[in-house]
């Protein structure tokens, strides 16, 4: 298993794609140039082409669900009518990814590389961060929980005078 797999389809034969770290999503890119779609599934449903509930994917499609069992770990199956080369990855929809044929795309590894990291700690805040100013105030996930529990400790010492 891995963070993301490349390859091409073969035409109308199910892949299936395992990769690990998706608990903030999958990306699918369709690589290829003719404009065909690639008809994707993250349900463990086996796709068909242009079948029901099927996703068809012409560029870049981001799937923050994937991981049903919130186990970092997501499944997805793909099937297309001609050989279309792809891309599975995981990744937030913040992220951009890899691709070619009409995907939106700029650039990307698979592995844990320092920016992966640091956009990581950006989108959960370094241990270090500081609760923001106010409830609406940009802030990574630990300033955010921090707030949270200002505003919990503020309510339980508000309820606490009223009930004295």
């Amino acid at each position: 298993m891995a963070t993301s797999k490349s390859d091409t389809l073969t035409p109308d034969t199910v892949a299936t794609v395992t990769v690990t770290d998706a608990l903030l999503g999958v990306w699918v890119v369709n690589r290829s140039e003719s404009g065909d779609d690639i008809w994707v599934r993250t349900d463990g449903v086996v796709p068909t082409v242009g079948g029901d509930d099927c996703i068809p994917v012409s560029g870049a499609v981001h799937f923050p669900d994937a991981d049903a069992n919130r186990d970092g770990t997501a499944v997805v199956k793909l099937i297309a009518s001609t050989a279309m080369a792809y891309t599975v990855q995981a990744g937030s929809a913040d992220e951009t990814v890899g691709g070619g044929g009409g995907g939106s795309a700029s650039s990307s590894g698979g592995g844990a590389t320092a920016a992966k990291q640091d956009t990581q700690i950006t989108y959960l805040g370094a241990l270090t961060e500081t609760a923001p100013a106010s409830d609406t105030a940009s802030s990574g996930l630990n300033g955010r929980l921090q707030r949270i529990a200002q505003r919990l400790t503020t309510a339980i010492a508000s309820l606490a005078s009223i009930l004295a």
